[in-house]
């Protein structure tokens, strides 16, 4: 997500994004301990900023990272039909856009234990851009790529009974036409 003043922030979900899930209350969490937020200009103290320098061993990081705690399951959330997404929660959100992605907020969350992610104060951003990048393992695409190969297959096979039904076709309309 990059903010109307110019900050990035996001976050990797290790769970599919999905609406609520059936049977479970509205405004519900899921998602997994591989999770993590990242922000380029997080609200840290002297303190913080000086510990994720050494963290990460460069002296001017790009990114900060924020790891899963283990504090809560509070990972990710999503409402569709409200046009809301989010990552952490305890305390506020990690992250939360709303209105379709046009603003947000960041707070201080138990579940990655990170700072608010803009420097704004309160939290608060515009959105002016937002970029989504999905992760597939290789077994899922060598599995839709055999399931690819089978339809393709399948179709293959009607193709060639039909083509085979249009020559019979054919060759009787020829023997109907010789015999008029």
């Amino acid at each position: 997500i990059k903010t109307a003043d110019g900050d990035i922030l996001g976050g990797y979900a290790d769970t599919p994004w999905a609406n609520q899930r059936s049977g479970v209350s509205r405004g519900s969490f899921f998602g997994g301990g591989r999770a993590f937020l990242f922000a380029t200009n997080p609200l840290l103290s002297e303190e913080e900023e000086l510990s994720q320098r050494n963290q990460v061993g460069h002296g001017d990081a790009p990114f900060s990272f924020f790891r899963w705690t283990g504090a809560n399951e509070y990972s990710q959330i999503c409402d569709f039909d409200a046009g809301t997404l989010g990552m952490g929660g305890g305390g506020s959100f990690g992250f939360f856009v709303q209105d379709n992605f046009t603003w947000g907020s960041s707070g201080a969350c138990e579940t990655f234990s990170n700072p608010p992610l803009v420097k704004s104060s309160g939290g608060s951003f515009d959105v002016v851009d937002v970029e989504v990048y999905v992760f597939t393992s290789m077994c899922t695409r060598l599995f839709n790529a055999s399931s690819r190969t089978s339809s393709f297959a399948s179709v293959n096979s009607s193709l060639s009974s039909s083509m085979n039904s249009t020559q019979s076709i054919s060759s009787m309309l020829s023997r109907q036409s010789s015999l008029v």
